[in-house]
């Protein structure tokens, strides 16, 4: 093979490797993001959610954030479930329902949140952004309202300490005492 040959067959290579490395290079990123939403994303876990931050007696949410992307949101005695999804290794959308049926059962109207989160560089705390949309029972919403700002702190799995006091002593400082347990038949 004369050197002319052996310039061509190299030069021919080198485009056919360049032309694979950008074809590869779309599909690679895509895979990176895909591999943003596993169980490794750091929303992932329990969260002690603070949805007004202007007011200190509101209500706190306990938020779970689970690796198959499915939202659970405990509120007083209101749980719904919604659905997360990564955007990029520290930050989230989210979007949740919540529906109220009257007193005889009949839909009543709800809600829907939106947010985008962004947890913090220790993995410890996230803060975000949502909207709320109203849902009559007609299907008419409102369109979205806000922005509100949201504030998380993650909950940590915590050993007991020392007791301070009994469990009865407890029990009684509310005044009734502790219930009487009622044996088995």
């Amino acid at each position: 093979m004369n050197r002319s040959n052996v310039l061509t067959a190299t030069a021919i290579a080198a485009l056919l490797l360049f032309v694979g490395i950008v074809a590869i290079g779309p599909a690679h990123a895509e895979l990176s993001a895909q591999d943003v939403t596993t169980q490794d994303h750091p929303l992932v876990g329990t969260w002690l959610v603070d949805n007004d931050q202007s007011m200190d007696n509101n209500v706190p949410e306990n938020i779970t954030f689970t690796s198959d992307g499915t939202l659970i949101d405990v509120q007083g005695s209101d749980t719904t479930l919604g659905v997360w999804q990564p955007t990029g290794p520290t930050t989230a959308t989210i979007t949740f329902s919540q529906y109220f049926g009257d007193d005889s059962g009949v839909y009543d109207g709800g809600y829907t949140v939106r947010a985008s989160l962004e947890v913090s560089a220790d993995g410890n705390s996230f803060t975000g952004e949502y909207t709320i949309e109203l849902l009559s029972p007609d299907g008419a919403t409102t369109g979205q309202a806000g922005p509100g700002t949201v504030t998380g702190t993650r909950v940590m799995a915590e050993a007991p300490g020392t007791p301070v006091m009994t469990l009865d002593e407890l029990f009684a400082s509310f005044g009734e005492g502790t219930p009487e347990a009622t044996p088995a038949s």
